[in-house]
C-alpha cells in the first residue's frame, strides 16, 4: 500500500487533495515563538482574518495549563462572535481532567487531543500510572458524552458516536505527538493504533502526526505517512501532517509535499510559518502549492486576492513592530521584487507566482552585479516616474544600460551603496542623464552622494547631511543644537543655490564645507536637507521641538533654502491636540523651505482619527496644501474612525461645519479603518471624563456627510448615550454588509434610529447590544425594546448581554426572557439567530436551564438550539428552524 501511495507524483497528489483538509492553528502556533504573547482581543483579530481567508476548521483554543485566563476570555469573545462555534476546535492532552472539566462546561463542538506515546513527553493533569491507550480511551468517552449533551441526543449506544451530518461539528482529531520517540512498532504506539482501529468511533475523523524537534528529513515524513495510511484507510480517516523546523532547519514545505505524496490528505498548521522552534509547514505555502499545481477548487474556497495583505497583518498581530524578513517567501518584500528578468515569473511561466493574484504586486529591484537593463529601467521608472517612463523604450533601455555601467564604475572606485534605494537611483539617473551621447560613463563624484558610501577597509564615513531629527518621542527631547553643531553633518548647496543674503566672502561656489568667517557666522546658509523630522508622543512637546528647530535653523542662516522637507508622524490618536503641531510644521516650512520644495508626509503609525477635530478652534480657516497633505496621510493610515463627543459639541454649532473643514473632509480616505485590532473600527463615544448634563440632545455633526464611503468589512460601534445622531450619519457611509454594536447606555430610540439609518437595502451580519460582562443591561431596563421597525435592514444575528437583578424572582426572569425572545424574533426581518448571555445568581441560571431546555420552541419559527455555560453565565441561542 505504501508503494502504491508513493507511485504518484507530487503534482498528482496535490491535485487530488481536498483543499478544505486544513486545520488552521493561527491562534496557537505563532505565540509559541513570539515574545509578545497574545491577549484575548489579539486572538480574536487573528481568528477574524483567518475566517476572511476562508479557513473553516480552526483550532482556536488550547488548554495545556490549568490556569489559562486568556483562553477563557477568548472563548467568551468567540461565543459572542460565532455563537454556534461551527468549525471551532479546542486542543488539550489526553487524560487531562482539568481540560475535560472545562470542555463539559462549554459548547465547543470539535476537539483535538494530543496522545503522548512516550511517558517522558506527557503533559497535562494526568494519571501517571496509566498508559497512553488508557488515557485515550477515557478521554474519547468523555468527549463523546460532551458531544451528546450539546447535540441533544439521549443515551445512545456506547461508541456509536454522534451524528456527523453537521459538516463542522462533532469531529475528533487524534494527534500522535511523539512518533519520533515512540515510532510505529513500539508497543505503546501499536496499542494506541490497534485501539483506534478496533473502536472505530465515527467521530474520530482525523489522524494527525508531527515531529516536534525538527529532526526528520522529508523522506522520513513520507515514510511515516505511508505507514499511517496503511493503518487508517483513505475515505474513513483524514490524515493531516504538521512539520516542524528544528535547530538544523529542514524544509518544512518539502516535508509536507512528501507526506502528501505518500498518503497524507492535508495539514494542520498556522497560516504563517512562525512556530517553535524555528518555524513549521505554513498553510500559506501549502495553499500556494495547490494553486501553482492547478488544484481544481482551491481558489473557490480561499481568498487568494487577500493572501499577502492578510499575511502581513497576521505577522503584525503576533510580532508587533518586528519587520518581516524581506526574503520571506510569498509575502516578504523581495518575493516579487525581481532582480533580473530571467527570474521573473511571467503569466506563462510553469507554476508561476503572480503576486497580483495573491493581493501583492510585482516590482523591480536592483542588485548591481546581476540586474539587466530591463530590470534597471523598471526600477528607475518606479522611482523617477513619468519623466522616465514617458521616454521612448529605446531611450529607456539606453539610459538603463548607462546606469548599469555607472554602478559598476562606482564599485570599481571602491564605493558601495544600496543601489536599490530611491535616493541612489535618482542620483545615478540624474548623473547619466547629463552625459552627452558620446561621453564615457564614469562614476559620479562622492561629493554629490545623497547617502554615505561604504568604503573598502574603512569604517562607514560620517553622513554628509543633517541626520533624522526625532522630536519629543515619549517625552524625550533631542538636543537640536548638538545635532546641528558638527559641520560634517551639513549638506551645502552650490553658490548659485544659496540664500540671497549669503556674502561673496563665502568663497568657492562649489565648496561643500564651511570655511570663510562669513559662512561660519551663517553656517547653514544654503542648507538643502535636514533628513526626516519624526513626530510622535506628546503633541505639546512636539510643537515646542519643531518651533525650536525652526529657530535654530533660521538663526544659523537657513532661510528658504531647503529643497526637501520630510515629516514622519507616529501619533496614536489624531485629534485636535495635533493641529498646533501641524501649524508649527507649516511655520517651519514657510521660514526654511523654498517655494518649490518637495514636501513628504509619512504616517507610520496612526491608531485613530477623531472627526471632531474639524470643529476645533485650532482648525485653520484657510488650510494650506501642506496641511491637507498631512491630514490625508494620517487618514489613510488610521485604523479607527472616531467621533468623540465632548462639551465642545454642546457649545458649538456642529451642524454647520466651516467650508475649510468641508474641503478637507471631502478628500480623506480611511482605507485602513477595517484593520483595528480592538474591533472598534468606526465608533462614536464620549470623551474620557465627560459627564453629560441631564436631557442633553444628540449632537448632529454634519461634517460626516462630506466623508467618502468607508472601506468594506467595517463595524459601527455606538458607545455614547447621545451618539445616535452621529451614528445615523455614519451609517450612510457604510458599505452594503456591516455589523453594529451598542452599549447599554444607548436608548431603544437611538438604537432604532441607527438601524433605520442603514436602510432596508443593507444587510447587517450581527447586532451586538450591551456586550462585555460589566456592560450587561438589566432585564428590567428595556433590553427587548426598540427592535420593531418597517425600515430596518435585514439582520442575520442579534447578540445581547443581559443581567438578572438580584431582587427579581428566577421564574419571573425566565418569563421576561421568553417574552423578550418572542418579541424580537417576531419583529426583526431576516433574523436567523438570537443569542443571549444571561448573567445572574445561580438560582436564576438554574431556572433558565430548567424552563428553557434545548429544543424549546419560541414563537412561530425559532427553537432554543443550544444552551451552555461559561463562567457565571448561561448562554441561550434561539435559532430559526429550517
Amino acid at each position: 500500500m505504501a508503494s502504491a501511495a508513493g507511485s504518484r507524483t507530487i503534482a498528482d497528489a496535490l491535485r487530488r487533495c481536498n483543499s478544505r483538509d486544513i486545520l488552521d492553528m493561527s491562534c496557537r502556533e505563532p505565540v509559541t515563538n513570539s515574545p509578545f504573547g497574545h491577549t484575548a482581543v489579539t486572538k480574536l483579530e487573528i481568528f477574524r482574518r483567518i475566517r476572511q481567508l476562508g479557513m473553516r476548521n480552526v483550532a482556536a483554543l488550547a488548554w495545556y495549563d490549568d490556569y489559562s485566563p486568556v483562553e477563557d476570555q477568548f472563548l467568551e469573545l468567540l461565543v459572542a462572535e460565532e455563537p454556534l462555534l461551527n468549525g471551532i476546535v479546542v486542543m488539550f492532552p489526553t487524560g487531562d481532567q482539568s481540560a475535560l472539566a472545562k470542555l463539559r462546561a462549554s459548547s465547543i463542538p470539535n476537539v483535538f487531543i494530543d496522545v503522548y506515546l512516550s511517558p517522558r513527553n506527557q503533559r497535562g493533569a494526568v494519571d501517571a500510572s496509566s498508559g497512553p491507550q488508557t488515557h485515550l480511551q477515557q478521554t474519547l468517552q468523555s468527549i463523546l458524552e460532551h458531544f451528546k449533551a450539546i447535540s441533544g441526543q439521549r443515551q445512545p449506544p456506547p461508541n456509536c458516536g454522534v451524528n456527523l451530518d453537521w459538516k463542522y461539528r462533532y469531529h475528533i482529531y487524534v494527534n500522535l505527538v511523539d512518533l519520533c520517540d515512540a515510532p510505529i512498532g513500539t508497543p505503546a504506539t501499536d496499542a494506541v493504533i490497534a485501539y483506534l482501529k478496533h473502536a472505530n468511533i465515527p467521530n474520530v475523523t482525523h489522524i494527525c502526526f508531527e515531529e516536534f524537534r525538527g529532526d526528520w528529513t522529508h523522506e522520513k515524513y513520507g515514510e511515516v505517512a505511508a505507514l499511517l495510511r496503511s493503518h487508517f484507510p483513505r475515505g474513513r480517516y483524514k490524515l493531516l501532517v504538521h512539520a516542524h523546523a528544528g535547530a538544523v532547519a529542514n524544509d518544512t514545505g518539502a516535508c509536507t509535499l512528501e507526506a502528501v505524496k505518500h498518503g497524507a490528505d492535508g495539514i494542520w498548521s498556522a497560516f504563517l510559518p512562525d512556530a517553535a522552534q524555528v518555524g513549521h509547514n505554513a498553510s500559506i505555502r501549502f495553499l500556494s502549492d495547490l494553486w501553482r499545481f492547478d488544484h481544481p477548487t482551491v481558489d473557490h474556497f480561499y481568498s487568494f486576492d487577500k493572501m499577502i495583505p492578510l499575511a502581513r497583518e497576521l505577522h503584525e498581530l503576533s510580532f508587533p513592530g518586528v519587520p518581516i524578513d524581506p526574503r520571506c517567501p510569498i509575502y516578504g518584500a523581495h518575493a516579487a521584487a525581481w532582480v533580473n528578468q530571467a527570474f521573473r515569473h511571467q503569466d506563462n511561466s510553469p507554476h508561476a507566482f503572480p503576486a497580483e493574484a495573491f493581493g501583492g504586486f510585482n516590482r523591480s529591484r536592483i542588485a548591481p552585479m546581476i540586474s539587466d537593463d530591463t530590470t534597471i529601467a523598471g526600477r528607475v521608472g518606479e522611482v523617477v516616474g513619468t519623466s522616465f517612463t514617458g521616454l521612448p523604450l529605446e531611450r529607456q533601455q539606453e539610459v538603463a544600460r548607462r546606469i548599469r555601467r555607472c554602478m559598476h564604475a562606482v564599485l570599481a572606485d571602491g564605493r558601495r551603496y544600496d543601489f536599490d534605494h530611491p535616493e541612489i537611483v535618482k542620483w545615478i539617473y540624474q548623473h547619466v542623464s547629463l552625459l552627452r551621447a558620446d561621453e564615457e560613463v564614469a562614476a559620479p563624484s562622492a561629493q554629490t552622494e545623497p547617502l554615505p558610501a561604504i568604503r573598502d577597509s574603512q569604517p562607514v564615513p560620517a553622513t554628509q547631511r543633517v541626520p533624522s531629527v526625532p522630536l519629543a518621542s515619549d517625552g524625550d527631547h533631542t538636543d537640536i543644537d548638538t545635532a546641528m553643531a558638527g559641520e560634517q553633518n551639513i549638506e551645502i548647496a552650490p553658490q548659485t543655490n544659496r540664500s540671497s543674503d549669503a556674502s561673496a566672502e563665502d568663497g568657492d561656489a562649489s565648496a561643500t564645507h564651511l570655511a570663510s568667517p562669513s559662512s561660519q557666522r551663517r553656517p547653514l546658509a544654503g542648507l538643502q536637507r535636514i533628513g526626516t523630522i519624526e513626530l510622535g508622543g506628546n503633541p505639546e512637546e512636539n510643537r515646542a521641538a519643531v518651533d525650536r528647530l525652526r529657530d535654530v535653523l533660521t538663526s544659523r542662516g537657513c532661510r528658504r533654502s531647503l529643497t526637501q522637507l520630510v515629516v514622519a508622524m507616529s501619533f496614536c490618536r489624531i485629534n485636535s491636540s495635533v493641529l498646533p503641531v501641524l501649524q508649527s510644521v507649516e511655520s517651519l516650512h514657510s521660514s526654511c523651505c523654498r517655494a518649490d520644495a518637495d514636501v513628504v508626509f509619512e504616517a507610520r503609525r496612526v491608531e485613530s482619527f477623531d472627526l471632531s477635530l474639524f470643529y476645533s478652534d485650532d482648525f485653520p480657516h484657510s488650510p494650506s496644501p501642506l496641511f491637507m497633505m498631512a491630514m490625508q496621510a494620517v487618514a489613510r493610515k488610521a485604523r479607527q474612525v472616531l467621533y468623540i463627543i465632548s462639551q465642545h459639541d454642546l457649545t458649538h454649532p456642529v451642524d454647520s461645519p466651516s467650508q475649510a473643514a468641508i474641503d478637507i473632509a471631502k478628500t480623506l480616505k480611511f482605507d485602513n479603518a477595517h484593520t483595528a485590532f480592538d474591533d472598534q473600527q468606526v465608533c462614536v463615544r464620549n470623551a474620557p471624563g465627560f459627564v453629560l448634563p441631564a436631557d442633553t440632545p444628540s449632537p448632529r455633526p454634519a461634517i460626516i456627510e462630506y466623508l467618502q464611503p468607508l472601506p468594506t468589512d467595517t463595524e459601527l460601534h455606538i458607545r455614547s448615550p447621545v451618539g445616535g445622531a452621529a451614528g445615523r450619519l455614519l451609517t450612510q457611509k457604510m458599505r452594503r454588509k456591516v455589523s453594529v454594536s451598542f452599549t447599554r447606555s444607548v436608548s431603544p430610540e437611538d438604537r432604532r434610529g441607527v438601524l433605520e439609518g442603514l436602510g432596508e437595502e443593507r444587510q447587517v451580519s450581527t447586532v451586538r447590544f450591551a456586550m462585555g460582562g460589566r456592560s450587561s443591561v438589566s432585564l428590567t431596563e428595556g433590553a427587548f425594546d426598540g427592535w420593531r421597525s418597517n425600515s430596518f435592514p435585514s439582520i442575520e444575528c442579534i447578540v445581547m448581554d443581559l443581567a438578572v437583578p438580584r431582587e427579581l424572582e428566577a421564574t419571573a426572569a425566565v418569563e421576561l426572557i421568553c417574552g423578550g425572545i418572542e418579541s424580537v424574533v417576531g419583529a426583526v426581518g431576516g433574523l436567523e439567530e438570537l443569542t443571549m448571555f444571561v448573567r445572574g445568581a445561580e438560582a436564576a441560571r438554574t431556572a433558565v436551564q430548567r424552563l428553557l431546555p434545548t429544543g424549546t420552541d419560541i414563537g412561530n419559527n425559532f427553537t432554543i438550539g443550544t444552551i451552555w455555560e461559561v463562567p457565571s453565565t448561561i448562554v441561550l441561542a434561539a435559532i430559526r428552524r429550517c
